[in-house]
């Protein structure tokens, strides 16, 4: 179980093999599949965004839907790691509305 838990590879791979199986194809379909496909986030993709991010939450507060309309060439995957980087830094917060907002 703990293997399973575990695993950085297909979960359906995995327990194919555990139960002796010779191993398919990667699903394609569970979290580990679904992760190995996003877009990885470089550098100046995450310099962009964070500093798009910030002025455009400084002066008010946004939707969230409307800050993620506002990179429709940026995978939601990438943005929401921004997001998340952003919220860990303690500058950005999210209301019970669901806005975002620059907190210092």
């Amino acid at each position: 179980m703990l293997g399973y838990i575990s695993t950085i590879n297909c979960r359906s791979t995995f327990i194919a093999r555990y139960f002796g199986e010779d191993a398919p194809e990667d699903c394609g379909i569970c979290d580990q599949c679904l992760r190995s496909k996003q877009p990885k986030l470089n550098s100046d993709q995450f310099a962009f965004i964070y500093k798009t991010v910030i002025e455009r939450t400084h002066q008010q507060s946004i939707p969230v839907a409307s800050l993620f309309d506002h990179f429709p060439e940026i995978h939601s995957g990438q943005l929401r790691k921004v997001i998340d980087f952003i919220q860990a830094e303690g500058r950005l917060g999210v209301d019970g509305e669901g806005n975002v907002r620059v907190d210092g």
